[in-house]
């Protein structure tokens, strides 16, 4: 019979604490994204120590969607000493949000971050980046099949078919709002060449980048 030695009761894991601000009105389906991916860790025991928060980034924030709303628990307070801030999205780009706030957008709003705040050093989105699920699966502490069923189980699919939609997402908004020819749209948005863009940028669109962009680009 094997003996396990116990841990003494005076030991104990610290917890990471990760929070999740929103904001007044913001809907039960955004928030719920950001808050499920860690809250599901925690439950399947990856990340056991993990106290992840809903925080309230204005006064009397309601989370609303499906005929329900309640109000948030916690204040901006609960962001002070985290180990991680996610805001999944804010309400109006043109409303300046809550001041300890300030620093993050979506990729697809970056350049109007840039204009509103001169100040501040914005970094696109890293769609760029050489992504493979098994760096990501480490990165998770997963094995890859879990990263895979897990990640299914939340977004729908798998995760390198969301990446490389977000990233012809991202080549739309390029080809709409700029000039640059389509291969460096393509390296921007992490596809080795105009060609490796152009299958999966017409199984999303139904057309070829070029044609995308004679047809909605809002530059002359």
């Amino acid at each position: 019979m094997t003996a396990l030695a116990a841990e003494p009761e005076s030991v104990a894991h610290p917890a990471q604490r990760f929070v999740v601000v929103v904001f007044d009105g913001v809907s039960l389906g955004i928030m719920s994204f950001a808050f499920g991916v860690f809250d599901m860790a925690k439950h399947y025991g990856v990340l056991p120590e993990l106290d992840v928060r809903v925080v309230s980034g204005e006064p009397a924030t309601a989370v609303t969607g499906g005929g329900l709303s309640w109000y948030v628990p916690y204040d901006l307070d609960a962001i002070l000493a985290v180990g991680l801030v996610i805001i999944p999205n804010w309400r109006d780009p043109a409303e300046p949000p809550p001041e300890p706030l300030l620093g993050t957008t979506h990729w697809a709003l970056a350049g109007q971050l840039a204009r509103m705040y001169p100040k501040v050093e914005v970094r696109p989105g890293q769609l760029y980046r050489p992504l493979p699920v098994a760096r990501l699966a480490r990165r998770a502490g997963m094995s890859r099949r879990n990263l895979d069923r897990r990640f299914r189980e939340i977004t729908g699919a798998a995760p390198l078919t969301w990446l490389t939609h977000q990233r012809v997402l991202r080549a739309q908004q390029l080809l709409e709002s700029t000039r640059l020819p389509v291969e460096e749209v393509a390296r921007r948005c992490g596809f080795s060449s105009a060609a490796a863009l152009r299958q999966p940028f017409k199984r999303v669109t139904g057309t070829a980048p070029a044609a995308y962009r004679t047809t909605f680009a809002t530059t002359s």
